[in-house]
């Protein structure tokens, strides 16, 4: 600690006194407002820089009041630092916490309300950054449903960098007054040198990490410090930005506030961000801040007036509710109408209201914890303050009473509207009318909504022998049927994997458990040598089939080696995580380089050139088309597969009996997403998307032109009906484990229907 007896009158500049600053309350609006738009409707396309915005103020006003007591009173009490701390952050966001566990409880099954109860641990130890970096680049989680804790990402952000904040602060002030006192220079000028030094540091660091590691880049504290130490420069130096004319202080402060609207439009997710592009809000903050130090605040409406003012007093308790109420709610009532958008902007109005007036700000101000406390009994306190303290606590009743009853209307009103519009309830029922006429005629289809696992695996023995069944053959049909009575079904019934233990576990085991993906976790390092341990079926057997993709390729194996290791087939898997089987150049899904694809890949041709397998299976994920280098967009994505696609089967030709390319399953329901307590199996029907559609048919014409020893087996049937409706469950089963990746159960189902698709 630095005394007070070290510290010379004129060694550091005292900084200026604090003020109530309209203007940055307004600032503190503009970024919240940011935010939830982006959360709520997904526009505009930056408005998740309103968090950069939201540090660049904090690192102000903190550090500021800690300059103001080092100059007041020669040192910076840790205490005192972390009980202003702890009373503003810590009890509304526990009061969010446990409500948003609570609710979840009540609202999703065990196995997300066990995520969220996860979530909410790693958020009130403020470790949520990391935690969400994690699941970021780990691609078993990367297709998980949304956490309505996720935002608390930021806030651990916040309270990571003032764990140590005061320490280095307290370090560079030691110093500079040192060499002030030894040299007779102004402590003020080093003290700046000092925190510009880590601001610039940390600024490096974060283009650094964000072009290589970009998932890590977003979430770390390291590459956000630069940030909050923006506006600790903006302390440092506030005296000498008191001397601004005032006729300028207008034009910076809307010159400021037009960089942080532009940042709205001009960044989106596929800038560089934060290092360089949170540059353009962050010194946009940075400027207004700037504008309104050392005299009143610049007359910049859209930021003073008593709207903007009010909704950046409680924009804290704005930010923790924000979010639980979009998911959430979500979750009790169609995602996207107007009856969505009106009571999710309404709940968490109210929350909000409540939580600043009955929590937030009465503990903020209170004397708890504080290290000098007077008692009632002998303050010195006259009746006319008591009276405004019980008139203050009867006011904060009413408006708890007022707001539990608006949110309780809310919640009703949930509650009750429909889960699917009117008009795909009409054509489900007629889809059902006609589905159990055609069943009808089937004997042995189960109408109760779930046919039987081995219904599929029964009809395979009618087509075992058969050389050249239809499309439509035996084990389709009692597939189609199957899909029939899931689009039927009323209730969840009993399914294997159950909804509430599903996860990552349960996709194809030879991913999960044999680590026979490359570049994943249960891999050796090298990937090639990896494949070495992945022969499946007898290794003796006289043909040979040969998988080569990404992870939609290896989910589709336990179906493969269904169709495939009885007939006296021995299967070698080549696969790669997120490298397609087309010659593309790809990034990973974090937006790091995926280095390692390009030369896995054409070892793989190599391969197939070696072996000269009987058959070769192929399949690439449709998301794919979203990480191609450059970013661009889906119809030019669609130009580039076509040739790609071509090149790589042309690598191939000769070389193989038949090539067989399996289009990816449709992306549609995540069941993980759409199965909470209060869902039916139809709230879980997905239809294919039209960039699934189009890549299907790229695809396919590619094959065809290709001609004899080349088939593509368009999948689309083996997931949804002829209407184009794909349930979440078929034959017992859940047909993906999230967004995009089979359970290893159901893929396991699809031998028969790809053993129909080899004997073609």
């Amino acid at each position: 600690m630095i005394t007070r007896s070290q510290v010379k009158p004129a060694v550091v500049r005292s900084p200026v006194q604090p003020s109530f600053r309209p203007d940055i309350q307004g600032l503190r609006a503009v970024a919240v407002i940011a935010v939830i738009l982006d959360h709520l409707f997904g526009w505009p396309s930056g408005g998740f820089i309103g968090v950069d915005v939201f540090f660049v103020i904090s690192g102000y006003l903190i550090t500021g009041l800690m300059l103001r007591e080092h100059a007041r009173t020669g040192r910076i009490s840790w205490g005192g630092f972390y009980r202003r701390r702890f009373k503003r952050i810590i009890p509304a966001s526990t009061v969010v916490l446990v409500a948003t566990v609570a609710a979840s409880y009540f609202i999703y099954r065990i196995s997300r309300f066990e995520s969220i109860v996860a979530d909410s641990i790693w958020s009130f130890l403020f470790m949520a950054n990391w935690h969400s970096a994690e699941i970021g680049t780990d691609y078993f989680q990367s297709d998980g449903p949304v956490s309505p804790l996720q935002h608390f990402w930021s806030l651990s952000v916040e309270e990571q960098f003032y764990l140590v904040w005061p320490a280095l602060l307290i370090g560079v002030l030691a110093l500079a007054v040192r060499q002030s006192v030894r040299r007779g220079r102004d402590a003020t000028i080093l003290l700046l040198a000092g925190v510009g030094g880590i601001t610039l540091a940390s600024f490096g660091w974060s283009i650094w990490e964000t072009a290589n590691v970009p998932t890590w880049a977003y979430f770390s504290t390291f590459s956000r410090a630069w940030e909050l130490a923006v506006g600790a420069l903006l302390a440092v130096t506030a005296a000498t930005i008191t001397r601004l004319p005032s006729r300028f202080r207008p034009l910076l402060s809307y010159s400021g506030l037009l960089a942080i609207v532009a940042g709205l439009f001009v960044i989106s997710a596929g800038s560089a961000f934060p290092g360089p592009w949170a540059a353009l809000p962050v010194l946009g903050a940075g400027v207004v801040i700037a504008a309104g130090i050392g005299g009143p605040p610049s007359r910049i409406w859209p930021l003073t007036n008593r709207a903007s003012v009010y909704v950046g007093t409680i924009s804290y308790s704005l930010y923790l509710w924000h979010f639980p109420v979009i998911v959430l709610l979500a979750a009790l009532m169609p995602e996207g109408g107007v009856n969505y958008y009106v009571c999710a902007i309404l709940v968490m109005l109210v929350l909000s209201v409540l939580s600043f007036h009955l929590i937030e700000d009465p503990i903020r101000r209170s004397s708890w914890l504080d290290a000098r406390r007077t008692s009632p009994r002998g303050s010195a306190r006259g009746p006319d303050e008591w009276d405004r303290d019980r008139r203050r606590r009867k006011t904060r009743l009413s408006l708890l009473g007022a707001g539990v009853a608006l949110s309780v209307f809310a919640f009703v009103v949930a509650l009750q509207v429909p889960h699917a519009d009117p008009g795909v309830v009409l054509a489900q029922a007629a889809a059902a009318q006609t589905n159990s006429t055609a069943s009808a005629a089937q004997p042995g289809t189960a109408l109760s909504g779930v046919s039987q696992p081995d219904t599929i695996q029964d009809s395979a023995a009618g087509s075992a022998g058969n050389s050249s069944p239809g499309r439509n053959g035996p084990a389709q049909q009692a597939l189609a049927a199957q899909i029939t009575g899931a689009l039927a079904a009323e209730n969840w019934p009993e399914l294997i994997p159950s909804i509430d233990t599903l996860g990552p576990q349960d996709k194809a085991p030879e991913w999960v458990t044999d680590g026979c993906l490359g570049d994943e976790r249960g891999a050796i390092d090298d990937p090639k040598a990896n494949t070495q341990r992945c022969l499946y079926g007898d290794p003796a057997a006289s043909k040979t089939a040969v998988l080569l993709g990404d992870s939609v390729a290896i989910s589709y194996l336990p179906g493969i080696r269904a169709a495939l290791e009885s007939g006296g087939w021995k299967i070698q898997v080549m696969t790669m995580e997120q490298c397609p089987f087309p010659l593309l150049e790809v990034l990973k899904g974090d937006g790091s380089p995926h280095a390692e694809c390009d030369d896995f890949r054409q070892w793989t041709i190599d391969q197939v050139a070696a072996l000269r397998p009987d058959l070769v299976l192929v399949s690439t994920a449709t998301s794919t088309l979203g990480r191609l280098v450059g970013e661009p967009a889906d119809s030019a994505a669609l130009d580039e597969w076509k040739p790609a696609l071509t090149a790589s089967l042309d690598a191939v030709a000769g070389h193989a009996g038949k090539v067989m390319v399996l289009a990816a399953p449709p992306n549609t329901a995540n069941l993980l997403r759409c199965a909470t307590q209060r869902s039916v199996p139809k709230d879980c029907v997905g239809t294919p998307s039209d960039l699934y559609t189009s890549l299907t048919t790229v695809e396919s014409d590619v094959v065809t032109a290709k001609g004899e020893g080349f088939d593509y087996v368009p999948t689309q049937q083996w997931f949804c009906s002829a209407e184009a409706r794909c349930p979440s469950f078929i034959g017992g089963s859940p047909v993906f484990v999230d967004g995009g990746h089979l359970t290893g159960v159901f893929s396991k189902q699809l031998g028969p229907v790809i053993a129909e698709e080899i004997n073609r």
